[in-house]
C-alpha cells in the first residue's frame, strides 16, 4: 500500500525572536544604560549645586531687604555683623559664613551714601573651592541736601 502524499507545508513567516536577537538587544540596552547613568548623576549634581546657589542668593537678598528697612544711622558695622543666617541656610549649605560690610561714601563734608555688601560663602563638596554670593546696595542719607552744580 502506498502512503498518501500530503502537500508540503508552505514556509510560515517567523513569529518569534531568536536567542541571538534577544542577546543583541540586551547588549545594546546595556550599553545605552551604562552611558545614561553617569550622565544623570552629573545632571543631578549640577542641579544640586544650582539649588544651593539659589538658596544662598535668596538668603543674601533677604538679609539685604531686612537691612534696607533699618534707619540710615543704624547701618554701622557693629550692628550689621550681628546678623546670622536662617536655619534653612545653615542646614543646607556646608560651612556657611555670612559677612556684612558697610562703607561710607563721603560727600564734601558728610557721608552721602553707605555701601552695604552682603556676602555668603560655603563649601559645595569636599575638595572643591568655596562658592561665594555677594549682593551690594547703596543707601543714601535722607537728610543730606544734594549739591547744586553750577554751569
Amino acid at each position: 500500500m502506498k502512503r498518501p502524499q500530503y502537500p508540503k507545508p508552505k514556509p510560515q513567516p517567523r513569529r518569534a525572536f531568536t536567542l541571538f536577537e534577544i542577546f543583541v538587544a540586551v547588549l545594546v540596552f546595556g550599553s545605552v544604560l551604562t552611558t545614561f547613568i553617569p550622565l544623570m548623576r552629573g545632571v543631578h549634581s549640577q542641579q544640586h549645586d544650582t539649588d544651593l546657589h539659589l538658596l544662598a542668593v535668596r538668603e543674601a537678598d533677604n538679609v539685604l531687604e531686612e537691612i534696607s528697612r533699618w534707619p540710615w544711622n543704624d547701618l554701622v558695622a557693629d550692628k550689621l555683623s550681628q546678623r546670622t543666617l536662617s536655619e534653612t541656610a545653615k542646614s543646607h549649605l556646608r560651612q556657611p559664613e555670612l559677612r556684612v560690610t558697610v562703607e561710607e561714601q563721603k560727600g564734601v563734608d558728610v557721608p552721602v551714601t553707605k555701601r552695604v555688601a552682603v556676602e555668603i560663602t560655603w563649601l559645595p563638596h569636599v575638595g572643591q573651592p568655596t562658592k561665594t554670593v555677594r549682593l551690594v546696595a547703596w543707601f543714601p542719607a535722607m537728610d543730606v541736601k544734594p549739591v547744586e552744580v553750577k554751569p
